[in-house]
């Protein structure tokens, strides 16, 4: 069956239209206004700067010398224990899903009716409310029998389970990311037969406390994408046999970095009667040679009671190794209860690293990163689904593989999105040196009813993952949203509420883990909130928004919390699958083109190209063309809002959506697909990334001949770490490919910060045709070596002299119509042959209607320049309605007419205009021409908003009154005539005679 998509509700859009366009200071980038000019020979044409280049073959040798890099982080050196815990895993078991009758207990326990033979982990549909069974038979190995204890030891349930051993009830757990354990001393016989049923419960959002990033499952329908909140044993389940007392807990944490840290080791008792013993911890190497040197400086003496007892005990290591970014140097905690004879009671290791992480507040702006005491900044990603998958499928290697790749590209944290992941993934961010932000998963909203289990459940993930080096932030909800009326406060607690529920988080966080660092919202519509501001910006895919991309461009950000840096924790665009893998792996009818041999990616279950593409590009018409454009423009946006980002000195923290997809088509803003090829945005993105960069920024990406272009010259820069400092920077002209002026200067820039060097002015040479220019700019170290090098195309137009006769502006007043007359035409008088008449006050063409009207059907044009919002009917047979843009203003209009008008021009001639009343690129239009009639000159794409489908409309559109025209004209020219393309179609527009190709 064929879908289409364009009927199906796309929250996420709503969500950005929600979360529409913010004020902004208005500042742009202080630098500016100090900035130097930078020298320019014209006549140097010795200057060669070879840029970087970027291919799948050289990403897999990157990553083989990532793999040769830290192979030696892998090892474990650290000596066996002398006993370990036995495990029996319960890998196999009977699952159903329960209707709406549930059969009778006994028979569930006896196993009657019909069961899916499965095996763990095991996660699917139907999301929602859902009620399944699993069920399985075991004999108890004889090694745990022995133990002192036993325990029936849950991974992950996603998401209420109720678990019964032989019909009786040891208890339940709400929750899916958290293990749970039940004790079943004395339930476990030799050589007996038990049985062992799970009730799980799924439930609907809100009521289950779940956010949009599920590991996903193999169906094309529905378990594909985005994460749907599905249901099942996700984890391993296992026995496991263990002391009385026994290690319940341990973790380490770093009080200072000469080597103090502190141990917490949690005792758990369950017997009043306990024998005598005596508690060794022992501090070792784990991935470097190192005998356990480290002394307790507090007397280690535990005296359990029954219940859980937790020790902080510390310790001093010497020659303290630091985990960090480049070098994750390990430890192996061991704990050891041990009878007088030396005979073993419990044991349980812990492998962890000295290191210390925090957000400096006290100095201004407030909220640096600090790692171990040095400033650092964090370039990562958002991930929803592969890492875990690579887990469920036992793809360590993978695993590996992945989180290396993430290194190659130049990120140093990843987002695991909304969702704590399992800690085999924890664990390999420790051996890679990689840092990790964990969610809470919330979106949006908490509901009121969930207030007091998301505390409890707060605490649950703070104790999962405390003991990690990699462990960086946390985080308690995704988007909150301001108040709606799909979310009543009778249901869901309002802001000043769930700001209560931050400060409860808060301590219970910090009772587990004092020093944690917190972020409490990522990406906050409802700002401001505590502590660092997260905002989420999608400008270049949800048109306009959190700030325009024009403005993003010129260094403009909301400043919600002055005095404070900022983060974006998510930013990106969508990119379709590469072709061949949609024809290995889609379903054939998503791929079937129409009766005129098109095809769209509505067709592809909740993708959102064929929604959106019209706000930055022209619709495609075949399978091909589709994915090449829609990569094309990811790329353009991954390389727009990251340069910007790494301009922005206040920007200390930021994450492209999405790393690598879980499925095919499950996530399209991934910028590696789920076969991991990469797509266009990886190498965008990686270029973007490089530790020392440089940047080329103007608002003038065209320009006519004979005028001085600004360019600024950019070095920007990570950690001391990561990167080398520069000593000089160089920059060259091309025209056609041939060098023609450049020049170079002394210049550095600090860790984590960025510097405007200076500007560069270029005058535009006489052309005679369109020609395309690059701009070279590379940053040199001391020794003369390349840093990062980058490039900026632009394009420069031959002069065209204005129309001979200047049109008449009705009402003469300083407006919109005047600015254009005047910016093409200068100050000349108009001419009475003209034949044209241009009006943006529907009172003025009112004051001399009968006249205009007659000289219009005499064959004159009358111009009908950026009109009100409203229904028009300026003349007989001429009707329309002038309507906000949906969604938001536009950076991008489409010229695929076949009029007159705009013959010649190209696909993104009308795209990106620099607005000289902004001082930077803004909208071109926020208005468009609907209703029926006329013929459209310019318009805008379709495309969707808020889950309504916005049908094509028109930028200019053209009515036939007699033998002239009236044209109703909404696009933004007066202030924007210094664009090639917007002033050579004003030209057109304000000429009655034929125009000229451009």
């Amino acid at each position: 069956m064929k879908t289409n998509n364009s009927d199906t509700k796309d929250i996420f859009g709503g969500i950005a239209a929600v979360g529409s366009r913010r004020e902004t200071s208005g500042k742009g980038n202080e630098q500016r206004k100090t900035a130097d000019w930078l020298p320019l020979d014209q006549a140097e044409n010795s200057v060669r700067i070879e840029l970087p280049s970027y291919s799948e073959e050289r990403l897999q040798g990157e990553l083989d010398s990532m793999r040769e890099n830290f192979r030696p982080f892998f090892r474990s050196l650290a000596p066996a224990p002398d006993w370990v815990r036995p495990r029996q895993l319960l890998g196999t078991w009977d699952y159903r899903l329960i209707g709406d009758t549930c059969p009778p207990f006994q028979d569930l326990q006896e196993g009657k009716g019909e069961w899916q033979r499965v095996t763990l982990p095991h996660y699917g549909g139907p999301v929602g409310k859902a009620f399944a069974i699993y069920r399985t038979t075991l004999r108890a190995d004889s090694a745990l029998v022995g133990c002192a204890r036993q325990h029936l030891v849950f991974r992950g349930a996603d998401y209420h389970a109720r678990v019964y051993l032989d019909g009786r009830c040891l208890g339940e757990h709400e929750g899916f990311f958290a293990p749970f354990r039940f004790d079943v001393t004395g339930l476990l016989h030799p050589g007996r037969e038990h049985t062992l049923l799970v009730e799980l419960r799924n439930d609907e959002v809100g009521e289950k406390i779940y956010a949009a990033t599920g590991p996903g499952w193999d169906d094309p329908q529905l378990g594909w994408h985005h994460c749907p909140p599905g249901m099942g044993l996700w984890q391993d389940v296992f026995i496991e046999g263990l002391g009385e007392p026994h290690v319940a807990d341990l973790s380490l944490r770093t009080l200072s970095l000469e080597g103090e840290v502190e141990i917490l080791m949690a005792l758990k008792a369950d017997s009043k009667e306990l024998p005598p013993m005596q508690a060794r911890v022992e501090i070792f190497g784990e991935n470097f040679e190192c005998l356990p040197s480290a002394v307790p400086t507090d007397p280690l003496t535990p005296s359990p009671v029954t219940g859980l007892n937790e020790y902080r005990l510390r310790f001093r290591i010497p020659e303290v190794k630091l985990w960090d970014l480049s070098t994750p140097w390990l430890y192996r905690i061991r704990a050891t209860l041990a009878r007088p004879d030396g005979s073993i009671i419990d044991h349980r290791d812990l492998v962890a690293g000295v290191r210390m992480i925090s957000l400096e507040t006290e100095s201004e702006p407030k909220g640096r990163f600090l790692l171990n005491g040095r400033e650092i900044r964090l370039r990562g990603a958002n991930t929803m689904g592969f890492e875990q998958q690579d887990v469920m499928r036992g793809e360590i290697d993978q695993l590996r593989d992945d989180l290396l790749l993430a290194k190659v590209c130049g990120m140093n944290f990843l987002r695991f999105t909304q969702r704590p992941v399992q800690s085999e993934i924890y664990a390999m961010c420790d051996r890679i040196g990689l840092l990790a932000q964990v969610d809470f998963p919330l979106f949006g909203v908490l509901k009121r009813s969930k207030f007091e289990e998301a505390l409890r459940q707060v605490g649950e993930m703070v104790r999962f993952v405390r003991a990690h080096p990699s462990l960086a932030l946390i985080t308690y909800i995704n988007e909150p949203y301001e108040p709606l009326p799909q979310y009543p406060p009778e249901r869901f607690v309002t802001r000043a509420e769930l700001e209560m529920f931050f400060r409860a988080a808060d301590e219970v966080a910090r009772l587990h883990l004092p020093d944690v660092v917190i972020k409490a919202a990522d990406g906050d519509y409802d700002p401001p909130g505590p502590g660092l501001m997260d905002e989420h910006c999608y400008t270049l895919w949800y048109v306009g928004h959190l700030v325009d991309a024009g403005a993003l461009h010129a260094g403009e950000w909301p400043d919600e919390k002055p005095g404070w840096n900022v983060a974006c924790g998510e930013f990106g665009a969508e990119g379709l699958d590469y072709v061949d893998l949609m024809r290995r792996r889609y379903p054939a009818e998503w791929l079937q083109p129409d009766a005129k041999g098109r095809w769209s990616p509505d067709q592809i279950i909740r993708a959102q190209s064929g929604k959106y593409h019209g706000y930055f590009f022209d619709t495609p018409s075949s399978l091909e063309e589709w994915v090449e454009e829609s990569q094309a423009h990811q790329a353009r946006a991954t390389r727009w809002m990251t340069e910007a980002f790494r301009r922005n000195p206040r920007m200390v923290s930021f994450a492209i959506h999405l790393f690598i997809d879980a499925w095919p088509s499950g996530w399209m803003k991934a910028i590696m697909d789920c076969e991991r090829k990469p797509k266009p945005a990886f190498f965008a993105y990686q270029h973007a990334l490089a530790p020392t960069f440089v940047s080329l920024r103007t608002d003038r990406f065209t320009a006519h001949a004979d005028e001085t272009l600004e360019i600024e010259a950019w070095i920007c820069r990570d950690d001391a770490v990561s990167s080398r400092p520069a000593a000089a920077i160089r920059y060259s002209f091309s025209v056609e490919g041939e060098t023609v002026a450049g020049g170079s200067v002394p210049a550095d820039c600090p860790p984590c910060s960025s510097r405007l060097v200076g500007l560069i002015g270029w005058k535009v040479p006489a052309v005679k045709d369109r020609t395309r220019v690059e701009v070279r700019l590379e940053a040199l170290d001391e020794s003369g070596t390349s840093l990062h090098a980058n490039s900026l195309d632009l394009e420069i137009f031959p002069q065209i002299p204005p129309p001979a006769g200047c049109p008449d502006v009705l009402g003469q007043t300083e407006d919109r119509a005047t600015r254009l007359v005047r910016g093409i035409f200068g100050g000349k008088k108009p001419d009475a042959k003209t034949a044209v008449l241009v009006c943006d006050d529907p009172a003025a063409l009112e004051g001399a209607r009968e006249q205009t009207l007659q000289q219009v059907e005499a064959g004159a044009r009358l111009i009908l320049l950026d009109w009100p919002v409203g229904s028009h009917s300026p003349a007989p047979g001429v009707s329309f309605t002038i309507e906000k843009c949906a969604m938001g203003e536009r950076n991008f209009v489409s010229v695929r007419t076949d009029h007159p008008l705009v013959k010649g021009f190209r696909g993104r001639d009308f795209f990106n205009w620099y607005s000289a009343d902004s001082g930077h690129i803004a909208p071109l239009l926020a208005t468009c021409v609907t209703g029926v009639g006329g013929r459209d000159i310019i318009t805008t794409p379709q495309a969707h908003w808020d889950r309504v489908k916005v049908e094509p409309a028109a930028a200019v559109r053209e009515f036939s009154l007699g033998k002239g025209s009236v044209v109703v004209c909404q696009l933004r020219l007066d202030d924007r005539l210094m664009n090639p393309a917007a002033s050579e179609f004003a030209q057109r527009l304000l000429n009655i005679s034929s125009p000229t190709p451009v």
